[in-house]
């Protein structure tokens, strides 16, 4: 938890520095300093919701794995239809004056759903059946992702497949399957510009 806390304060003075307005001021002047104002607002409201978080009883979470999972998935469909153009990104899905960025969720639903199906005492990375599965799981939100051309958040996903090599998965795979996110990011970014022409 220290840890994690230190790299939080770290980030956050990070952003800060970047957003740093050289004018007169002091330095807790959050008017002339937005960006960093809001991202310590949302500290303050991810920690509320993390200590929620950890007041449920776990049990819930390996219950409710696959349906939040498949929420989840759902509304990232959704997103790529409905989300407006954001930095050629159609990822964001504004609410008011909040912007959400589902791929975030995904993440969470992800790791639970792939800890439930790991942690089955049957699963065993030795047949094809459960390649299939952890590899259909993994990399559905990974192409829906891909598809709203947001591929940096679609990278992080891969790390999932780190957890795997407990269970003897070959070193191939993971550089495989980054290289696929390249191309076929490539893929779209040649498609734009020749719809653009």
């Amino acid at each position: 938890m220290f840890i994690y806390l230190l790299l939080l304060v770290v980030g956050w003075f990070n952003i800060y520095s970047a957003s740093y307005d050289y004018s007169p001021g002091s330095f807790l002047d959050f008017e002339a300093h937005r960006t960093a104002a809001m991202q310590l607002i949302w500290i303050g409201v991810s920690m509320v919701i993390a200590l929620c978080i950890t007041l449920i009883d776990s049990h819930y979470y390996n219950q409710l794995a696959y349906f939040i999972y498949g929420f989840i998935i759902l509304v990232l469909i959704v997103t790529i239809f409905i989300a407006p153009d954001t930095k050629g990104s159609h990822s964001w899905l504004y609410i008011g004056p909040v912007a959400i960025q589902p791929a975030e969720f995904g993440k969470f639903a992800t790791s639970l759903a792939v800890a439930k199906m790991i942690s089955d005492e049957n699963f065993k990375l030795e047949s094809l059946r459960d390649y299939m599965r952890i590899g259909l799981l993994i990399l559905l939100p990974i192409a829906i992702i891909v598809l709203q051309q947001e591929t940096g958040s679609a990278l992080v996903y891969f790390s999932f497949i780190l957890v795997l090599y407990r269970r003897g998965l070959p070193g191939i795979i993971p550089a495989l399957g980054a290289a696929a996110i390249f191309i076929a990011r490539y893929a779209f970014y040649r498609r734009d510009a020749v719809t653009a022409q």
